[in-house]
């Protein structure tokens, strides 16, 4: 994945939760499904769905109420809002020539969603304005912008489609002093339609580990006028280089989108060309979102502006989020699987973003041993839009026997896993209950990806220490939850206790116990959320007794409950979120239930 580099600013960074926006927006719900194991996912290889989440995203993250016409090219908002990050890099870069006058930029060819205008005016106050060669997309870009009140800040242009039509001229001639900032352009990429945007590789550069099934985004899906031109990209581009050279005064920076790598070198010869009869500066840049990349090329005849090239470094360390932890420690380490889990982990996050990366310092005991996190108080402090701060305390304790009354989605448990501390990411407690597509080649032998829970539950027995199995929680200790109807943890509740009854001997209900622990998203209302789950619970015990006696079946894949719960989620109802804990306590040799027992054993 290529999103470790995207642009630090970028605020369609942080991965997107389905199931919140399932919750919040009956449109994007439609197009959702939710999977048996309680995750939400949607399928990229239909277009619709794609356009609805871009729609859904838009509002979400950034309040845009924006209609994407459905035979028009969906955007890809990442890659926009890289393409605009990078020019406000370099205007900021050039301030004392770009000054505090308000910033014009022209869009050539801004489609039928105006999507660099709408991001550019509404979340940097840019002044725009946009030309486009297709009547029906002009209509429709225009009606995208009054919807969000930005009429005032962008002005569309409709130009002529013709091959001797000037990029600049019109533009300039109805920009302030005849003077524009900045161009960019989104530029169809194929000359020919039979070279489509499934055009293998020279297109676009995927991520080497990935499938090459076909998104969307690589299909001709948009207008003649959105995918292809004469000349193809190269002639394109080549052709506003060529009109730049008139307009060099008028313009401080040019720039433009490239999305074929093959074409660089082409590209870059051009530019080579012009500077050796004008004094022009260019630079070439990356932009890196999924599993993609585009490039971009930006020229400038002005002496006044500085070098253009500015290096968006992967995960530039900013102002907006600070977090201070406080751990306590005691004098021992014993188990060194936690150890190397640890270094593993320090080294995936110095290879991360750091503006992702809270630290944790082993710190060593006065008797010289290494410490085992006790407690640890986290205090961070989130810089608001409105410059406004809101700060978070939270209190964690490394205590199996401590009772959570809720887990918070995507935050890190302060335990790791050891001889007594299993996490697992799914809920499959026989082999029968694994998909048996959950393998990987290891030279010529088969391996699963995923074990099944009950041999972990009999080594946590085996040990006689007691220990605790969180159900919901990754690897790595992140939360996630599983979504669960009533009928479903009946359903676990049951087949565990089958399970463990076919133990040799048989494991006694008293030593083992399990609780369903709601998860709730960081920024909801605690006690709000638990109300709800609980009154959720309580309308679904109301069903008739005939659904919940009805008869489970164990140790297959699938059962009623879960056809059940896809049901309900099909019918728009979301179900509550949980992770399941199994603890299991220390044996004790004194217990008088443990002699009934096993006395006779």
């Amino acid at each position: 994945m290529f999103n470790p580099f995207m642009h630090p600013r970028n605020p369609f960074r942080a991965r997107s939760d389905f199931a919140q926006l399932a919750t919040k927006y009956p449109a994007f719900r439609s197009v959702s499904k939710c999977n048996l194991d309680g995750s939400v996912s949607v399928n990229f290889q239909d277009r619709e769905s794609v356009r609805i989440l871009s729609q859904t995203l838009l509002w979400d993250r950034l309040a845009l109420d924006v209609q994407i016409p459905a035979n028009s090219l969906v955007p890809t908002l990442p890659l926009r809002m890289n393409y605009l990050l990078w020019i406000q890099d370099m205007i900021n870069e050039n301030v004392e020539y770009f000054g505090s006058k308000p910033i014009w930029g022209l869009d050539t060819g801004v489609g039928a969603c105006s999507i660099y205008p709408l991001l550019g005016a509404q979340q940097f106050h840019w002044h725009f304005i946009g030309t486009e060669v297709d009547e029906a997309s002009l209509h429709s870009a225009q009606q995208n912008i009054e919807r969000n009140h930005l009429d005032p800040l962008i002005k569309l242009i409709l130009t002529e489609n013709a091959e001797t039509t000037p990029f600049f001229a019109t533009p300039v001639a109805q920009a302030p002093d005849s003077h524009l900032h900045f161009t960019m352009c989104n530029p169809p990429f194929f000359e020919d339609p039979s070279k489509s945007p499934a055009s293998e590789d020279s297109s676009e550069t995927t991520w080497p580990s990935r499938e090459k099934a076909k998104s969307p985004r690589e299909y001709p899906a948009g207008s003649e006028g959105e995918i292809q031109t004469s000349g193809g990209e190269v002639g394109f581009v080549a052709r506003m280089i060529d009109e730049s050279v008139e307009f060099q005064e008028q313009i401080a920076i040019f720039t433009c989108m490239v999305g074929h790598k093959a074409n660089l070198d082409t590209l870059r010869k051009k530019l080579y060309a012009v500077r050796s009869q004008h004094a022009l500066k260019f630079i070439f840049t990356e932009f890196c979102q999924g599993t993609r990349l585009r490039w971009g090329v930006a020229w400038t005849f002005n002496p006044a502006v500085n070098d253009v090239k500015v290096d968006v470094v992967p995960g530039a360390v900013t102002s907006e989020c600070v977090t201070c932890a406080i751990s306590t420690y005691k004098t021992e380490w014993r188990h060194q699987r936690r150890r190397r889990r640890e270094e593993k982990r320090q080294q995936q996050e110095d290879q991360g973003p750091p503006s992702k990366k809270i630290r944790i310092e082993e710190n060593e005991a006065s008797n010289g041993g290494n410490g085992e996190i006790q407690l640890r108080c986290s205090i961070t402090m989130i810089q608001r839009e409105n410059s406004t701060f809101a700060i978070k305390m939270k209190l964690e304790e490394a205590n199996p026997e401590h009772e959570m009354a809720f887990y918070v989605r995507h935050s890190r448990l302060p335990k790791d896993e050891d001889q007594t501390t299993e996490f697992k990411g799914h809920r499959m407690l026989s082999p029968e209950e694994i998909n048996p597509n959950n393998v990987i080649q290891v030279k010529s032998k088969l391996r699963r990806t995923r074990q099944f829970i009950s041999k972990y539950i009999c080594g946590i027995l085996n040990t006689g220490k007691g220990g605790s199995m969180y159900l919901g929680v990754l690897d790595d200790g992140v939360v996630e939850g599983f979504a669960m109807s009533v009928f479903q943890k009946d359903h676990f509740k049951l087949s565990l206790l089958s399970c463990l009854s076919n133990f040799k001997p048989p494991v006694a209900s008293h030593l083992f116990t399990v609780k369903f622990v709601p998860v709730i998203e960081s920024f909801d209302d605690p006690e709000a959320i638990l109300e709800k789950v609980e009154n959720f619970e309580q309308r679904s015990l109301k069903r008739t007794s005939m659904d919940r006696e009805r008869e489970h079946t164990f140790q297959v894949r699938y059962c009623w409950c879960d056809v059940d719960a896809l049901a309900a989620f099909n019918h728009g109802s979301l179900l509550p979120f949980y992770v399941i804990e199994i603890v299991i306590p220390p044996w004790n040799i004194m217990d008088q239930k443990n002699f009934e027992a096993f006395g006779q054993v």
